[in-house]
């Protein structure tokens, strides 16, 4: 899921809400759905604003915070090159 864009996701899960709720017989439970629908796209407006005003690519901090924890590639096969990782927390 690393190319996944959060906000798209987020718009999608928020339509997904609302489908629900016009369904749904329960007063409770319809609004319940609502109210999520209303906070997925509060949270994707609140990406898509961030990215922006950063000027890069719209990765989510779970991405971000992946692309850290994550080792780097190996070297191609056959290179006898070995660069240890980097100190943890660094």
């Amino acid at each position: 899921m690393a190319s996944m864009d959060w906000d798209d996701y987020l718009r999608h899960e928020a339509a997904m809400y609302r489908q629900l709720a016009e369904k749904s017989e329960n007063v409770f439970g319809k609004q319940e759905l609502l109210d999520l629908a209303a906070v997925c796209e509060e949270v994707a407006n609140n990406i898509e604003v961030r990215a922006t005003m950063q000027g890069r690519a719209r990765h989510g901090p779970a991405e971000v915070h992946i692309a850290k924890v994550l080792p780097k590639p190996l070297p191609p096969a056959g290179s006898h090159h070995f660069e240890p990782p980097p100190p943890r927390g660094s």
